[in-house]
């Protein structure tokens, strides 16, 4: 590089630098709480998936006809719920792992 071109670069070096360096950290907040956001959606959305799981467990291994809900006193009933809600969680799970490896590689801490 020139030492004109060289001498320039280093007097604009210190004018933008910390201006990048702000509006790359803003960046960084707003992509964390952008996934701080998803992932709170995530854990309401599979929250009904751990009752259902609960309530399909419940169905298969405690109910011996006697249930609280006449749904769970067949057993049909209760490894649909067990599925249904083993496959929410299973999303959830997911879905959570996947937010968390990139907010870690973020690099921004809470």
């Amino acid at each position: 590089m020139p030492k004109a071109l060289s001498q320039q670069a280093k007097y604009l070096q210190p004018l933008t630098t910390p201006v990048l360096g702000k509006i790359m950290t803003d960046n960084r907040e707003a992509q964390r709480s952008e996934i701080n956001k998803k992932m709170l959606q995530a854990q309401l959305i599979g929250a009904p998936g751990s009752i259902l799981f609960g309530l399909g467990l419940y169905g298969v291994f405690a109910v011996n006809g006697d249930a609280f809900i006449s749904l769970l006193n067949e057993i049909e009933n209760s490894y649909a719920l067990t599925g249904v809600g083993g496959a929410i969680m299973a999303w959830q799970f997911i879905t959570v792992i996947k937010l968390s490896i990139k907010r870690a590689k973020l690099g921004v801490q809470d």
